[in-house]
């Protein structure tokens, strides 16, 4: 490489922690010296607002930065794989989005620098994912990481490679997941540390420095994709379990949810509390004037603090609610 080239960087995302990462970027000190150039930056559609969690503008934002933007709707359309074919960039880093990248992309550092490997220092395919890799490979690790009583998570920067989450760790960056946390704050955990991770990787890149272990595949785990029924309460569970789900669906998740006769309640705050003996689990124990009720469980009861819907009139105490097996409900509610 000539002297005092920069690094060229394409980024891709149309996520907040995309924004994150970016800013870290554009904060350190390779890229206020020149050695690394965002040479162009790929912002998923606003038409995927409706169905991604955690959707940002990062057009708006890398137009109003005199970053050059443009919007896609999938990798794999021939548009965005002409426009990266001349881009000739050194690394291209995607954040905060769940399609996978097409081989054909992953080989066009690799083909820039007329190369036989698919990364090296000074080139490559780079993503983050916000759990310790090899730990929780795959979908919905906000939720999964409260659903399965972590204390300790973390964001990890890797090699992209074919199989999802599967490439070398570049960096990690962890954090503590506190017992009463929900699915917000630790979103907002896991935003601080993708823009740490931007900020060092803006320095390996701009040295051209990118090095990576690979994982230990013996060790990886895989969690699955969620869907918004996923949060349906089942009081057949206990409280604990009950209480971790709902901090988990918490926003900017769809939020968990019952149903009590042609109502949705959908909770954002409870808490545990006893219960007489000999209450079958679902059962309605007290209406509360304070808006607040409470609901038996496997193993004693929660107390419901907080609906964002749902009418109380639809309940009484001495009331069964219907566990998920037993009625159907539309995945989009």
């Amino acid at each position: 490489m000539p002297e005092g080239y920069a690094a060229r960087v394409v980024f891709v995302s149309g996520h907040r922690f995309g924004v994150e990462a970016l800013s870290g970027l554009m904060e350190s000190e390779a890229f206020s010296r020149g050695s690394l150039n965002i040479a162009a930056v790929l912002c998923q559609h606003p038409m995927h607002a409706y169905s991604v969690v955690g959707y940002s503008d990062l057009y708006t934002f890398s137009c109003e930065r005199s970053l050059n933007a443009r919007c896609f709707h999938s990798l794999s359309s021939a548009p965005v794989g002409k426009f990266l074919s001349q881009t000739r960039h050194d690394y291209l880093l995607v954040v905060g989005l769940s399609q996978l990248v097409p081989p054909a992309i992953l080989d066009l550092p690799k083909n820039f620098n007329h190369a036989r490997s698919r990364h090296s220092e000074s080139y490559g395919c780079i993503g983050m994912h916000p759990t310790i890799l090899p730990v929780g490979r795959g979908r919905a690790p906000i939720p999964w990481s409260i659903i399965k009583s972590l204390h300790n998570s973390g964001v990890t920067a890797f090699l992209l490679e074919e199989e999802a989450d599967s490439g070398g760790i570049i960096d990690q960056e962890f954090f503590q997941i506190d017992d009463l946390d929900h699915a917000g704050d630790v979103f907002e955990k896991v935003a601080r540390c993708h823009r740490r991770i931007g900020q060092r990787l803006a320095e390996m890149l701009g040295n051209r420095a990118l090095i990576a272990e690979p994982q230990m595949q013996c060790n990886a785990t895989y969690w699955g994709r969620r869907q918004p029924r996923d949060g349906w309460l089942d009081f057949n569970l206990k409280s604990k379990e009950l209480l971790r789900l709902i901090r988990a669906c918490h926003s900017p998740y769809p939020g968990a949810f019952f149903v009590a006769g042609d109502a949705i309640f959908i909770v954002q705050d409870a808490c545990e509390q006893d219960r007489k003996a000999n209450i079958s689990p679902g059962t309605i124990l007290e209406l509360n004037c304070d808006g607040s009720y409470a609901i038996s469980t496997s193993d004693s009861a929660i107390r419901i603090l907080k609906c964002s819907s749902g009418n109380m009139a639809c309940l009484r105490v001495g009331q069964r609610i219907m566990s998920p097996n037993q009625i159907s409900i539309d995945d989009e509610a």
